[in-house]
């Protein structure tokens, strides 16, 4: 049987976002609202450095579903490296394999999604539970997205960087 990651990288372009997509939803506790998403990277646009605000900018007026899919798959596997995690990504790739209907992907909520997931924190409840925290505090988030950008692909860097995005 395909390891976890293995499935990550199989799924087609459209598959990956589903998959984030589906994540976002099977995840526990209270997650923000798209438009708090949106809100999160106008907070990172205004308060990031030109490099991490010239990403957010390039992302946003990107339209390319492999840059949306290079931010999940990324996500996606880094949050694989987790154990606590392989439940929800084997479920959320399942689900994304089932789907047929294409769909629109907004980038900016993509993104979004990409950018919190990769600041979650697990906390052992005593009962033996798992609690899932998101980190929502600016600098973390600002951190997270630097992180992100290094561990894109270079042909998406590529892509971007011939967007605007600063060298």
């Amino acid at each position: 049987m395909a390891t976890l990651l293995e499935r990550i990288n199989a799924l087609t372009d459209e598959q990956a976002v589903w998959a984030l997509q589906e994540l976002w939803d099977l995840l526990p506790g209270e997650k923000p609202t798209s438009s708090v998403l949106v809100d999160y990277l106008n907070e990172i646009e205004w308060s990031a450095s030109e490099r991490e605000r010239d990403f957010v900018r390039a992302i946003r007026e990107s339209r390319d579903p492999e840059v949306a899919a290079a931010l999940a798959r990324t996500v996606l596997s880094e949050l694989a490296k987790d154990e606590n995690m392989h439940h929800h990504l084997d479920e959320a790739i399942r689900r994304a394999q089932m789907r047929h209907m294409a769909s629109g992907v907004e980038l900016a909520l993509v993104l979004g999604m990409v950018v919190l997931t990769s600041t979650i924190e697990f906390h052992r409840t005593p009962q033996g539970g798992v609690v899932i925290k998101y980190k929502t505090e600016l600098p973390e988030l600002i951190k997270s997205l630097a992180e992100l950008v290094g561990k894109l692909p270079q042909s998406i860097l590529e892509k971007l960087l011939q967007k605007g995005l600063g060298g």
